[in-house]
C-alpha cells in the first residue's frame, strides 16, 4: 500500500541556532511540513461501534510500537474490554502485512501489550493490572520460528522475588537486544525495608537468555536512591548500555527536574556510569518521560519544558565520546502552542531523531505531528514535521513513534482506537550498530 504523502509545504526560514550552556544548542527552527513515502496504515481489529460502551470501543491500539528490520510490533493493550493483544506486521518489499496477533490466554492477565519490544526474531511484551501505573504485571517472550510466534518465557514479580510484587508496577515498560530483556519496576518498594529509603523508589530489573533459558541477572537502582524517585520510568536498552530514568528526581537546586542514570555491562556486571541531567533544568520538566539510544546518541525527552513562559516540551540529545557523555542540543518546537506534548515520545536512529507531539493542533485540535531532525557534519537541524495523508482533528498523531534505518512507524490514538501508519524516509539513513565492551579500567568509577 503506497500513499505519496501531499506536499504542503509552508515556507521555511533559516534555522536560528541559540547557544545554551557549554557546547549544547537549542534549536528551535519553524517547521514545514515534508513528504515522506507513506507505505502502510493499519487498525486492529477492534474497530469502534458508536451503540457499544467506551470500555468496548476505546482498544488503546498503537500506543506502543517497535520495530526491528522489516518487522514492526505494535500494542493494543485496551482490546476485548481490557484484555489486550499485541500485532505482528511484515514488509516484503515496500508491501506490509499482518504476519500474527497475540494474545495471552493466563487467568487475570489485563493490558497485555501496554508495553512492546522487538529484536530480531524475539519480541517482549508488557502486561500490568490495577491502575495501569502499579499493580502486578508481567512480561512475556515470544520466538519467531518461520512465521509461526510461540511463547519462550513469562516474567513476573514472583519469578525475581520482590517483596510486594503486588504493587510495583512491574511490567509497565519492557526492552531487549539480542539474548538481553529490561522490565521496569518503577513503584519498587523493596528499599522500604532496611535500609528504609523510603517507598517507590523505583527498580530495573535485567533478564538475559541462555539457549532458551531466561535468568534474572541483575536488579538496579542508581547509586543515589531516594524514596518516590520512580526509578526505571523511562527505559532504553542497547548493546551493553542501558539508559534508565527517574521521572520524579531533584537536581543539586532541589527542583523535582528527572534524570536518566547510564548503566553499562562489563564481564556480566552492570556499572552505573553517569547520570545526566539538562543543563537547564527547572522544576516540572519530567525530564526522562522517553528515552532512546543509538550507539553513541541519547535522546532523552522533556515534556514538561517551558519555553518563553509556553509549555511547550523539549527533547535533548546526549552524545558519548569514550569516557565522556555531553549534551550537545536541545530540540524545542518554535512553533509550539502550550500543552502540545511534543516529546510524548522519542527516537532516534542514525542521524535521524523523532519527536512525536500528540495535540499539536496544525489539523485540527489534538491532530497530532511528528516532528524530524537530522544531522550531519555541522550538527543537528531540524527538517520538518510530518503527518499521515488522513490527518485531522483528534487523530492524536505521534503519540508512539519508533525509526530504524529509513522506516519510521507511528502510533496516532484516534480517539483511543487506534491507527498505526508506516513511512520510507528514503534517506539512505542507517541504524548503528550497538556497542558492546565500551568501558574498560579508568572508564568509570
Amino acid at each position: 500500500m503506497k500513499n505519496e504523502m501531499k506536499n504542503q509545504i509552508r515556507p521555511m526560514p533559516l534555522l536560528a541556532w541559540l547557544l545554551c550552556a557549554g557546547a549544547s544548542f537549542m534549536l528551535s527552527p519553524a517547521f514545514a511540513q515534508i513528504s515522506y513515502n507513506q507505505e502502510a496504515v493499519f487498525q486492529g481489529d477492534q474497530i469502534p461501534d458508536p451503540d457499544l460502551p467506551w470500555w468496548e470501543v476505546h482498544d488503546w491500539y498503537g500506543s506502543a510500537i517497535d520495530i526491528d528490520g522489516d518487522t514492526a510490533v505494535v500494542g493494543a493493550k485496551s482490546e476485548a474490554m481490557g484484555t489486550g493483544a499485541v500485532y505482528i506486521y511484515v514488509r516484503d518489499g515496500a508491501d506490509w502485512s499482518r504476519q500474527a496477533k497475540i494474545v495471552s490466554t493466563d487467568f487475570g492477565v489485563v493490558r497485555f501489550g501496554r508495553s512492546v519490544a522487538i529484536s530480531g526474531d524475539t519480541v517482549i511484551v508488557g502486561e500490568i493490572d490495577g491502575s495501569d501505573y502499579q499493580g502486578s504485571g508481567s512480561a512475556y517472550i515470544y520466538v519467531r520460528n518461520g512465521t509461526t510466534w510461540s511463547q519462550q518465557a513469562r516474567l513476573d514479580g514472583f519469578t525475581v522475588e520482590m517483596r510486594n510484587p503486588f504493587m510495583d508496577g512491574f511490567g509497565m515498560y519492557v526492552d531487549i537486544d539480542g539474548d538481553t530483556a529490561i522490565v521496569t519496576a518503577w513503584h519498587d518498594d523493596d528499599l522500604k525495608q532496611p535500609p528504609d529509603i523510603g517507598g517507590n523508589t523505583g527498580a530495573l530489573h535485567v533478564f538475559v537468555r541462555n539457549g532458551t533459558t531466561w535468568t534474572k541477572q541483575a536488579k538496579l537502582y542508581p547509586d543515589d536512591i531516594e524514596g518516590n524517585q520512580h526509578f526505571g520510568r523511562g527505559i532504553a536498552l542497547e548493546g551493553d548500555t542501558l539508559l534508565v530514568s527517574s521521572l520524579a528526581d531533584f537536581n543539586e537546586q532541589g527542583e523535582r527536574v528527572g534524570s536518566a542514570y547510564v548503566f553499562v555491562r562489563e564481564n556480566g556486571n552492570w556499572i552505573q556510569r553517569d547520570k545526566l541531567e539538562p543543563s537547564d533544568g527547572e522544576w516540572g520538566d519530567k525530564f526522562g518521560l522517553e528515552m532512546s539510544i543509538n550507539r553513541d546518541t541519547f535522546l532523552i525527552a522533556a515534556s514538561g519544558v517551558y519555553s518563553n513562559n509556553i509549555r511547550t516540551g523539549s527533547a535533548y540529545v546526549f552524545e558519548r565520546d569514550g569516557c565522556t557523555i555531553s549534551e550537545v542540543a536541545k530540540f524545542v518546537p518554535s512553533d509550539g502552542i502550550g500543552n502540545h506534548l511534543f516529546g510524548i515520545d522519542v527516537f532516534v536512529s542514525g542521524d535521524i531523531a523523532v519527536i512525536g507531539a500528540s495535540n499539536d493542533n496544525d489539523f485540527g485540535n489534538q491532530s497530532g505531528a511528528v516532528y524530524v531532525y537530522k544531522r550531519d557534519a555541522g550538527g543537528w537541524s531540524g527538517a520538518g514535521k510530518i503527518y499521515p495523508d488522513d490527518i485531522a482533528a483528534q487523530y492524536r498523531f505521534g503519540y508512539s513513534t519508533t525509526v530504524n534505518n529509513d522506516t519510521l512507524v507511528v502510533g496516532s490514538l484516534l480517539d483511543l482506537y487506534g491507527k498505526v501508519y508506516m513511512f520510507d524516509l528514503g534517506e539512505g539513513n542507517v541504524h548503528a550498530a550497538p556497542q558492546t565492551q565500551i568501558c574498560f579500567d579508568g572508564c568509570h568509577p
